[in-house]
């Protein structure tokens, strides 16, 4: 099993009443939105589905270069096909704690001096990550040992801070820097400011993978529940310089750090040989998201951003629910954006989150503008049930009679299964999902209905029998294939008898 992990010494303090956070984000003129675009986040989490192309990753590094010390410039991220002015350019967030707008302009970045605080601040706390950089941890090293020493002082370590000896407080990646600048030019220069920068390095390295290794344990065995994976603490042994006449021989040696991981009490020297995928990607977003909460303190009422953009690909469905498990129990401090372009997964991640206040959503689908993909954002509601009755009324309104029995099916389908989920409802087995269909969902509620000594049958079973009444007209999954149009009438009945499954579902009484 996962071995457990020490205590953290720094547990988190009571939550902030008020930490910053983004409330909106307008794109304009930024690589795949060629046309103005906002998206609510209200402050809260956003989730984001995303068709292929339809700009999901133009949204992630809007937020990446904009929160960044060292942004692009603007050329190489304005949309190439717009033919709009420069002036038109601007990447704009706005914050909840009631001040203007910050605006990523054609002529300024928020980070160039004088710098705006709050997005400087966010910045060195920021973690934007996409699947290109898990491959970083296993998948680039082939049949070899992985060897993690770059990446984790350059990315995954490189802002913890440690204490100096001249008491000084610096990162690990201005310690690694020290000590390059302090290699010798000459043979005959003294040897003192180098070794002495070796040192410190291997001091700060060691506890910041003092400070890594608990939560990386923590995170894998989240993602991981139950199964026979260790995580013992890396192979570091230090680095040393090593002093020749010729410069090109002049070297830092022991730039190796390895992940020591046993699978049912085997050591897995190359671990990306006999892991399975999902096992080594839920590896690397542990070591990405551990070292975040290393090198990020907890609590505090400063902007902390997490950006992950199709992280979960190379993981199972079975693996992706804990992911979803670890940041709320791990990053409730911190505002997240996950963004990812399989359908199926996005719906699994809004019924999880259904209901919850720090949650919200868009949806991104790219319309053909002369060849060129315009996207257009959907902003709908947190419940999936009401989203779609929503969209039921607008079709109505619009007289687009088969257009609202479409949207309305897909609310009877969602409301059945939220129903089942919410009062633990017995449903048969079946090996395919797909084949659990509305009928046999009202079959199963109908049986928990009748069961002896329960109150259900007076407010449940009216509902039901509304139900299969629609379900062979309007309800009727197979309607859509050649049946004639629905009737007004037909629709607004089925979307009274879904809305009043959905207020007993929420009914505390009805157990």
């Amino acid at each position: 099993m996962i071995a457990p992990a020490p205590a953290q010494a720094n547990p988190a303090p009571n939550p902030v009443p008020n930490p910053l956070r983004i409330t909106t984000l307008s794109l304009c003129d930024f690589r795949a939105f060629p046309n103005p675009v906002t998206f609510d986040l209200a402050g809260r989490n956003l989730l984001v589905y995303g068709e292929n192309g339809a700009g999901k990753s133009s949204l992630f590094l809007a937020l990446r270069h904009f929160f960044a010390m060292k942004p692009p410039t603007r050329a190489s991220v304005k949309n190439v096909f717009s033919e709009r002015p420069a002036a038109d350019f601007s990447v704009t967030v706005s914050f909840n704690d009631g001040t203007p707008a910050v605006t990523w302009s054609s002529t300024r970045h928020p980070t160039a001096l004088p710098s705006d605080a709050r997005v400087a601040e966010a910045a060195l706390r920021k973690s934007c990550l996409d699947y290109r950089a898990l491959l970083d941890t296993n998948y680039i090293h082939g049949s070899k040992r992985p060897n993690l020493f770059d990446i984790t002082v350059s990315t995954l370590l490189a802002d913890f801070s440690v204490p100096t000896a001249g008491g000084a407080v610096k990162t690990i990646s201005e310690l690694w820097a020290d000590v390059e600048r302090a290699r010798p030019w000459k043979h005959g220069s003294p040897l003192d400011p180098v070794q002495a920068a070796c040192i410190a390095f291997n001091t700060g390295f060691r506890l910041a993978l003092d400070a890594l290794h608990p939560q990386l344990v923590t995170l894998v065995q989240a993602m991981m529940p139950g199964q026979p994976v260790t995580v013992n603490p890396f192979t570091f042994g230090g680095i040393t310089y090593q002093h020749n006449w010729f410069k090109r021989d002049r070297v830092i040696n022991g730039q190796e750090l390895f992940p020591e991981i046993s699978f049912n009490g085997k050591a897995l020297p190359i671990p990306q040989t006999f892991l399975n995928e999902a096992r080594l990607s839920a590896f690397a977003l542990a070591m990405y998201l551990g070292g975040r909460l290393a090198c990020v303190p907890a609590g505090g009422d400063r902007l902390k951003l997490l950006v992950l953009d199709d992280v979960l690909i190379g993981l199972d469905h079975d693996n992706r629910v804990p992911v979803l498990q670890l940041l709320q129990g791990h990053f409730d401090d911190w505002q997240v954006v996950v963004l990812t372009h399989d359908r199926v997964w996005y719906e699994m991640a809004r019924q999880f989150h259904d209901g919850a206040a720090t949650w919200t959503w868009a949806e991104i689908y790219a319309d053909g503008d002369g060849g060129r993909a315009t996207p257009t954002v959907l902003k709908p509601n947190a419940q999936i049930v009401a989203e779609a009755l929503d969209e039921c009324t607008r079709h109505l309104n619009a007289n687009a009679l088969a257009s609202a029995a479409t949207s309305a099916r897909r609310a009877f389908e969602w409301a059945l299964k939220r129903f089942c989920e919410k009062k633990h409802v017995p449903v048969p087995f079946v090996m395919q999902q797909k084949d659990n269909d509305t009928n046999v969902l009202m079959t199963a509620i109908g049986t928990w209905t009748a069961a002896p000594g329960q109150k259900r049958a007076q407010v449940v079973s009216p509902i039901l029998a509304n139900l299969r009444m629609y379900r062979t007209g309007v309800l009727n999954p197979q309607t859509h294939a050649a049946a004639p149009n629905p009737v007004r009438q037909e629709v607004e009945g089925a979307m009274a008898a879904i809305r009043a499954l959905e207020a007993a579902r929420i009914d505390q009484t009805i157990r």
